[in-house]
């Protein structure tokens, strides 16, 4: 009875730790997120773009961009060598000091509300909505602001455009 409970623990660790490299091989490279906190550090060592991922966690399209976009090779490589990429949930509650000024939470509801930030950032879009893909000059200033998901080759086309813009 020993021998067999104890084989069947054994395969079972063999097994969870085959899927748990099988799943972490098939996630593939991550993009190297920063917060917003070590933008202006980071900027001072060496100047580059900003991008912006705005996304919830009840948003099915920020997901999929997620899990698609955000993980093909390609577009890894892009955002790792050119930018500093920033992961941004605009219901986080977190205060943030950016550029000198503490942003916060603003409550609209039970349950509810944005972060003054995610309202800052899309404020020269005019837009609210999600996933809300950001770039920002080393300066912080608006590039561009595309707010839905987009395939990996358009985003990659966006991300050179971008950094053609600013250099």
């Amino acid at each position: 009875m020993f021998v067999k409970k104890m084989t069947c623990w054994v395969f079972f660790g063999l097994w969870l730790s085959a899927t748990t490299a099988t799943a972490q091989k098939r996630a593939g490279p991550a993009v190297n997120w920063v917060r917003f906190q070590q933008l202006d550090s980071l900027q001072r060592q060496q100047p580059r773009p900003v991008f912006v991922f705005l996304h919830t966690s009840w948003c099915g399209y920020c997901q999929l961009f997620k899990r698609g976009t955000l993980r093909r090779a390609e577009v890894v490589q892009q955002l790792n060598d050119n930018f500093y990429s920033v992961s941004f949930n605009p219901e986080s509650t977190e205060p943030i000091v950016f550029q000198g000024r503490t942003f916060i939470f603003r409550p609209t509801g039970i349950n509810t509300g944005q972060h003054e930030l995610a309202t800052y950032l899309m404020q020269p879009y005019k837009e609210t909505a999600y996933p809300g893909l950001i770039f920002l000059n080393p300066t912080f200033q608006p590039v561009t602001g595309i707010f839905s998901a987009l395939p990996y080759q358009s985003f990659l086309q966006l991300t050179l455009r971008v950094t053609d813009v600013v250099k």
